[in-house]
């Protein structure tokens, strides 16, 4: 099982691992993956998209405000991701899904794993990738600020752990950031 697995640096690192190795990954991510308006087919950037989706808004007589119209982008881009990183894999030869699923929500973090466990057996390994962002710096940083980062990778590895505690984990990998090495600033909470 593979959190945060379908995008970025960890979605880099299991394409790989599934060419070496081969094998069987559960992606979880906060991304829901949704259908996109036909109008963007063939659109691959963030201008053509736009420009797509406010030609579809204009002619469904829809307003669309600019930030509207990057919200939409963002999501599209996402799911595009998403599903380039499970194309990549089953290329690769292994077998990949993805769950929608917050990380550091235990029950909704078991009910994926139930899943899979009931399709493909046991979990026998874990790599903790799943974060998120709320740089500032440390004075201007608040505790709910800090909290949202950190809880995801601590309260999401605990979820893990509770969802996995009968299982024959034998492997578990975490992600943090360059911050943790060498700082970067504004990521009080990775470092």
């Amino acid at each position: 099982v593979a959190t945060g697995g379908a995008k970025g640096v960890t979605a880099a690192t299991l394409i790989t691992w599934a060419r070496i190795h081969g094998g069987r990954f559960l992606l979880l991510g906060r991304t829901p993956l949704e259908d996109e308006p036909a109008s963007c087919a063939g659109a691959t950037d963030d201008a053509s998209l736009k420009k797509a989706l406010l030609a579809d808004a204009k002619a469904n007589g829809t307003p669309v405000s600019p930030a509207e119209l990057g919200k939409q982008v963002k999501r599209i881009l996402a799911n595009r991701e998403v599903r380039g990183t499970l194309q990549a894999m089953q290329a690769a030869g292994s077998k990949a899904r993805y769950v929608a699923c917050d990380v550091t929500d235990a029950a909704g973090v078991a009910a994926a794993l139930d899943q899979v466990r009931a399709a493909w057996g046991p979990i026998t390994g874990i790599v903790h990738g799943a974060g998120v962002l709320a740089d500032r710096y440390i004075v201007d940083k608040t505790a709910e600020q800090f909290d949202f980062v950190f809880d995801t990778k601590i309260g999401g590895l605990r979820a893990l752990f509770q969802a996995t505690a009968s299982d024959p984990v034998r492997l578990l990998v975490q992600f943090s950031s360059v911050a943790a090495r060498c700082g970067n600033t504004g990521q009080c909470d990775y470092a």
